[in-house]
Parts: structure tokens; sequence; C-alpha cells
């Protein structure tokens, strides 16, 4: 077999990553006695201390060791360091020979990094250095030394597979950190208030409530079962409801108010009436004509001559030229659409029910917290994730659901966070500290999140804050970092 084909059979035995040996080679018959491995920045640096005392080589002898990384989690991929050569006398002084008239045999193609001439019954050796681009992958890899052998030209004695190394790197220390969790103080008393929309139509000068007038008996249904569920509700105590009616721009501003205070009036009369509510525990107000409200609608409308209309209400204080001028745009063609289109929606009726909520125990909350979490406590809903095992879907469910029925208090957002960063979700956990980026109760947890996105310098300086408050877990926290980066 000539030299090509056996160096096309060694690749081949590279690329099938064949660990069993191939054929009776003298691989058992050298030894690595030390083997180093360092990541610096994007490079990884190995050196290998090759003692050959027990090796024999032929005269002629060619002996071939490529030192190959192969990842563990997947043996197929893997990378060959540049190889070594130990040849017997004659060998050594044809290779001469042969670079005096640059003629490289094939079978030193990738050229050798260290050539030695083998001196059998000799304690010889190589201190094998080299430097490779780094690889994520190499963190996890082990080392393998492929030999191959040929004793002369034309004879070629095959090919051997050792593993060196278990783990050329060692495993990198794996901190552990400290959640802050915080336990809600109790809810002395539970005040909850739910606002809804009523689009209550009424005919033109008219105050009170025709049920038949328009889509009323619909919009008065919707209400009815509204109110119903909170004054029915034998958890709930109604305190008291506040009613403010809105009034589109066409006619006069004191013409409107007084217009939308009446008509608040009647619908607070309605729910005295139809509902059993005291009169005496409604505060009702007519706001009168609502411009905030005709101004959105009215940019998120395709008016032809919207930008006009704009331009109108941010220009012009007085709210009755206002209405004029926009009337004057194209001969009234757009303030018919107005009419037609968009006043009809500025005209509604905002009703707030206010109610106390009493306490519940941990079973009933587990149940509350499926039907109407909004009546529950976060020291109540803190109480039933107690109940489930923190790696559960239950207790994770808890701490969502208390998020969003409390998106605004910093204790349930930062419980959440604690639940991501527990699942590992630092993307989420983040998410919801942001707005808590000036809270130092916050601190150690962001320093947790940052941690595990890889950003150490956020990380420690979140860490470094915290436990200058005098947060234990954040000093724990720190120390934890510095022995993950090394120092």
């Amino acid at each position: 077999m000539n030299n090509t084909i056996s160096r096309l059979c060694l690749l081949i035995c590279l690329l099938a990553g064949s660990t069993a040996a191939m054929a009776q080679g003298q691989l058992k018959n050298i030894e690595v006695t030390n083997s180093a491995f360092s990541k610096q920045g994007g490079s990884l640096t190995a050196a290998l201390d090759v003692r050959l005392n027990d090796l024999q080589v032929s005269t002629n002898g060619v002996h071939i060791y490529t030192p190959i990384l192969v990842s563990n989690a997947d043996e197929s991929v893997r990378h060959a360091l540049p190889p070594f050569m130990v040849v017997g006398k004659r060998r050594a002084t044809v290779l001469e020979r042969n670079a005096r008239y640059h003629n490289t045999p094939d079978y030193m193609t990738p050229a050798p990094l260290y050539t030695l001439t083998r001196a059998n019954g000799t304690g010889q050796s190589i201190a094998y250095t080299t430097e490779t681009p780094y690889q994520p992958w190499m963190s996890d890899a082990h080392l393998e030394i492929t030999e191959w052998v040929s004793g002369c030209a034309s004879c070629d004695k095959g090919f051997s597979t050792l593993t060196f190394a278990d783990r050329i790197l060692a495993e990198p220390y794996r901190p552990s950190y400290t959640i802050t969790m915080i336990r809600p103080e109790v809810e002395q008393f539970k005040r909850r208030a739910d606002s809804y929309t009523a689009t209550v139509g009424f005919a033109v000068d008219v105050r009170e409530i025709r049920s038949s007038f328009g889509d009323n008996a619909a919009v008065l249904k919707d209400v009815d079962e509204k109110v119903h569920t909170l004054v029915s509700n034998p958890d709930l105590t109604v305190t008291d409801v506040t009613i403010t009616g809105y009034a589109s721009p066409e006619a006069s501003q004191a013409y409107n108010k007084t217009l939308s205070q009446s008509r608040a009036d009647a619908f607070a009369n309605y729910l005295s009436k139809k509902h059993g509510l005291s009169r005496s525990d409604m505060r009702v107000v007519g706001y009168g004509e609502d411009w905030a409200e005709a101004r959105r609608l009215v940019e998120a409308s395709s008016l032809d001559r919207k930008a006009d209309v704009l331009a109108i209400i941010d220009a012009e204080p007085n709210a009755d030229a206002r209405d004029a001028k926009i009337k004057a745009i194209d001969g009234g063609a757009t303030y018919s659409r107005l009419l037609r289109e968009i006043w009809p929606n500025i005209r509604r009726t905002v009703y707030t029910v206010a109610y106390n909520v009493r306490s519940f125990d941990v079973e009933e909350a587990k149940r509350i917290l499926v039907t109407n979490p909004k009546l529950l406590s976060l020291h109540e809903m803190y109480l039933v994730a107690g109940t489930y095992e923190t790696d559960s879907e239950e207790y994770r469910q808890v701490f969502d659901i208390a998020a969003r029925v409390f998106p605004q208090d910093p204790i349930a957002l930062m419980n959440a966070s604690a639940k991501d960063l527990r699942e590992g979700n630092h993307t989420a956990a983040l998410r919801r500290l942001e707005p808590l980026k000036d809270d130092p109760r916050a601190w150690n947890n962001l320093g947790v999140a940052y941690a595990m996105s890889g950003d150490s310098e956020q990380a420690m300086t979140y860490f470094r804050k915290a436990a200058e408050q005098g947060d234990n877990d954040a000093r724990k926290n720190s120390a934890e970092l510095q022995k993950a980066l090394g120092k």
C-alpha cells in the first residue's frame, strides 16, 4: 500500500471517530505522563508530556501520533490537533535528504509539529504544546491519540486509537445562587373596585333611561349581570359606587355639562331601583364633553380630514369655538361623519363599584384562585403557594396569577421573578424586574438574573449594591459569582 493510500486511511479513521485498535500498533507503548489544557480568551492551549521509554521503532519505521479533541456529548464532533512523529534512524536520514530536495512525503501532510528520532531502549520524551481556536463544545471534551504506523514506504502496519484524558477542562464551577422571596404582609382590609363602561342611549334632550331605546336592552342586561355578581356575592360588601357621565361635543359646553350630569343621575337611579344600592353611597359626576376621548377616537379613525380635526383640537383652547371650527371643515362633511361614527362612542357612563372582601383560609383561597383571584390578597396567594412543591406547575401558576392580578405591586413582581429564576428563565425575570431597578429589595434577584444571562458585570453591580444595604444573600451570591468567574 503506498503512502497516499495510507494517509487516506488515516483520515477515514479520524472522521469515523474509531476508538478500537484497527491493527496491531504500539500505542500502548507510549505514555502521556502529564496533560494540561487551559482556555485563555478565544484560544485553547494543550500541553502533553509524552514518554517514549517503552516504544520500539524499526530503523525504517514511522509512527505518527495525532491528538484529537472529541466532544463527550457527540463523538462525531471532533477537532484534530497538529500531529507529532517518531521515526527510526534510517527513516530520519531519508527525511533529511527529502527535506534538502523539498520532497515532502504524503504521510507528512499535515506537517508534524514535532519529529523525534527514536533511540530504542533509552528514555526519551516529547514536550508537546500547541494552541487552537476554542469552541464552546470543547468545555466538555476528551482527548484521544491516534497512531499511524508504517515500517517502510510500502508496508503499512495500520492504526490504533486510545483515550488519554476523559475530560480536558475541569468542569466549570456551577454557582448556587440564593434567590429572594418576600413574604407579603397580611392585608387587614381587602378593598377592591371594579370599573365598567355602559353606552346607554338617550333620545335627543331626554334625561331618563328608556330600556326600549336603541341597544339599551342589551346594554342594561350587561350592567345588571355585572352589578348582580357583586351585590349577590356573600364574600363581598359593596361600600360605594362612583358614576361618571360623559357627553359628546355637539351643542354648548355648558349644556353638555348639565346633560351629562342629568344622565349620570338617571343611571344612578336605575342602579338604586334595580339593585337596591343606596343613593347616599353613590358619587355621581357629570363630566361633560370628553375631548380627550374624542381626540383618541379621531386619531384611530380613517377620517380623510383627520389631521385637520386633530390640529383644531390641539390648538383651540375654547371648547365651543373648537366645535365650530370642526363644523366648518369641508362644508360640514367631516363633522357629519363625526356625528355618525365617532361622537356616539364618547357618550358613555363609567361606573365603579367599590367593595370589601372577607379573609379566606388556605383551602378557600385555593378555590378562589381559580375562579376569582382578584378577591385574594398577596398574602393569601403566598400561603396557597406554600402548599405546593416549588418545582410543581401549581406553585408556578400561583405567582404568575399574582403578578397578573397585582401588576404594579413590587412584591408580586419580585416573587414572580424568583419563580422565574428557579425555572432558569432569566429573560422573564428581567422583564418583571425592569420597573424595580431602583428598589433595593429587587437588587439581589436582578443580580441573579444578570448572572444567569451571562452579564457578570451587571450582576456584580447589583450584588454589590444589595450587599451595601445589608443583604447577606447578595453578599453570598457575589462570592458564588466570583468563584464561577475563577476569581
